[in-house]
């Protein structure tokens, strides 16, 4: 005698309501779980290329724990930078959610350029970034490693390599406050491969966000808030991220974070 067993579809808006309505509880609740089932790396921390950061791991944790977010205090290493910058200058990018032709990263790097009055473009291909050996000594840096996974509670799985430009131009989706839904738990690493001021649109991150979200009536996942409602609920707590060019920004994007206008170079 065969078992009648019925399937439904759940829809994804119930299963991301989950992840703001709970305090972000359930999403550490199944990575943890995850980790208790298969397991941790065993890591060997003396092969990092970021020693001096060893003493702040506690406090990376802690950080990421609290506040949803870390800065490392060692940056990538300049002439990584600028070859990972080199090496995309014959790499084909595309503007973000435009349908046309493929662009060069010579064409515009260093540069200004505007599509559609959209000033973002985007890597075409994420194996391009990822095919970069400083790319991939950074992903699985035994430090990183550590880090990402002690927050997780399980292993890290790659999901994405990505790189993004931004010059002056129109306000675009992404630098509005908003938050991802990549995964259940995760985390992104942001390295600048450019000097950033605030006139250079540095990334901004709403500090404790992801711990306690407030949204405003009739929310759904990945809506972009107003300025409006940012100033009135989050204001004081708004981390504008400057820095010089290797400045390695860990994050928890399920709080809310975005872009920022660029005013000036890119």
């Amino acid at each position: 005698m065969k078992n009648n067993i019925s399937y439904s579809i759940i829809n994804r808006d119930y299963i991301q309501k989950l992840w703001y309505i709970n305090n972000y509880k359930y999403s550490i609740f199944i990575s943890n779980m995850v980790g208790q089932l298969f397991g941790l790396y065993n890591l060997d921390l003396n092969n990092t290329q970021f020693p001096e950061e060893k003493s702040n791991l506690n406090n990376a944790i802690n950080n990421l724990n609290t506040y949803g977010y870390y800065v490392f205090n060692k940056k990538l290493d300049l002439s990584k930078c600028l070859s990972i910058k080199n090496h995309v200058m014959n790499k084909n990018f595309k503007p973000y959610k435009i349908k046309t032709n493929l662009i060069k990263g010579s064409h515009f790097i260093d540069k200004q350029i505007n599509i559609n009055n959209r000033c973002t473009l985007w890597i075409n291909d994420q194996k391009d970034i990822y095919d970069i050996i400083h790319v991939k000594e950074l992903a699985y840096d035994p430090l990183l490693l550590n880090m990402v996974q002690s927050y997780l509670g399980c292993k890290p799985i790659l999901c994405q390599t990505n790189l993004w430009y931004t010059c002056c131009g129109n306000v675009e989706k992404t630098q509005l406050f908003h938050q991802d839904y990549d995964d259940i738990n995760f985390l992104k690493v942001f390295v600048y491969l450019s000097d950033v001021s605030p006139n250079n649109g540095p990334h901004r991150y709403i500090k404790g966000s992801l711990n306690n979200i407030i949204v405003p009536p009739d929310y759904k996942p990945s809506t972009r808030l107003t300025s409006e409602f940012v100033d009135s609920v989050y204001k004081n707590n708004i981390i504008e991220y400057v820095g010089s060019t290797g400045t390695i920004i860990v994050e928890n994007t399920n709080g809310f974070h975005s872009g920022s206008t660029v005013k000036k170079g890119n």
